[in-house]
């Protein structure tokens, strides 16, 4: 008549059993075990979630409990007490890792032969600018329950529109794409309000590439990080395969986003995703290519670098 054993959530049942020979008695217990799933942004929803899993930073394994939200999360392990995971609610409403927004591609774009690495930085990031404008999530009201959504970089070319995480995912995407090295930033700006940006390194300088602001607003030359450490404070970084935790002291200066002692690596590499859904291939880049006999959305031409 025990109405427990009957609950399917449980996935083993032992009986223990113990002897007293002095009372010439048998104690019974019965044990119900229900094995957790391994963690998974994907398994994660609405209501409580149990789950079991390693933390990617000591090794430590452990047994979860997650409550759904509709903000950023991160992860942190009840052993060594650092989080080692970020998570996001996608335009769908599903959990997905930071990395995994990066839909690693190339927009159609032809490059002036012989263009330097810095040249190729500037010429994208004034292209971002001018061709994504700013969109926040909480002015609308098509994305149902997922208020603060990330689009992967796919979306936000197509979109053309996007809030600061999403210019500047698809802003380092396209870096990376083209051989340079680039991280999206998630910190906090002088005001103490939370914002994403991007930096990227060129010949060992480190530059902050801001994506939320007007094209005229913006330096005309792409500023250096160290410069701006007043103004931005790093708190968590990730690229296509990583996430970057900050191992100094809450005080301590961020410094390079690229420094090994500050910055601790987790490897969430993942497989080749399914292609994204077809972009938008309305040219971004027509006013620079009228008369040159070559179609627009291939061409990124000389004078853009002026």
């Amino acid at each position: 008549n025990w109405e427990e054993p009957r609950d399917t959530s449980y996935t083993h049942l032992a009986v223990v059993t113990r002897e007293d020979t002095q009372h010439s008695e048998t104690y019974l217990w019965v044990v119900l075990v229900q094995r957790l799933p391994e963690f998974s942004p994907h398994l994660l929803g609405d209501g409580l979630q149990h789950f079991h899993h390693t933390c990617a930073r000591c090794s430590h394994q452990y047994n979860g409990q997650f409550y759904g939200g509709n903000r950023i999360l991160l992860l942190q392990c009840p052993q060594c007490e650092q989080n080692y995971d970020i998570l996001a609610v996608s335009t769908k409403s599903r959990f997905r890792r930071a990395n995994e927004y990066f839909s690693r591609l190339t927009p159609p774009a032809a490059f002036r032969q012989g263009m330097s690495q810095f040249e190729e930085m500037k010429m994208i990031w004034k292209s971002v600018l001018d061709h994504c404008k700013y969109r926040n999530d909480y002015d609308l009201d098509s994305l149902g329950p997922a208020k603060d959504s990330w689009q992967t970089s796919a979306e936000t070319l197509q979109r053309r529109s996007g809030d600061c995480e999403d210019s500047s995912i698809l802003l380092a995407d396209w870096l990376i794409s083209r051989g340079i090295d680039a991280r999206v930033v998630i910190g906090e700006t002088q005001a103490l309000q939370g914002h994403a940006w991007c930096v990227a390194r060129v010949d060992d300088e480190v530059y902050l590439l801001e994506t939320t602001v007007e094209r005229d607003e913006a330096e005309e030359e792409p500023p250096l990080a160290a410069e701006l450490t007043d103004r931005y404070r790093p708190e968590y970084l990730f690229d296509r395969d990583r996430l970057y935790f900050f191992t100094g002291d809450r005080l301590q200066d961020p410094g390079d986003s690229w420094d090994p002692s500050l910055w601790q690596s987790v490897d969430y590499t993942v497989s080749p995703s399914p292609p994204e859904p077809t972009v938008d291939t309305t040219p971004w880049f027509d006013d620079q290519a009228r008369g040159t006999g070559v179609h627009p959305s291939m061409l990124i031409s000389s004078r853009a670098a002026d």
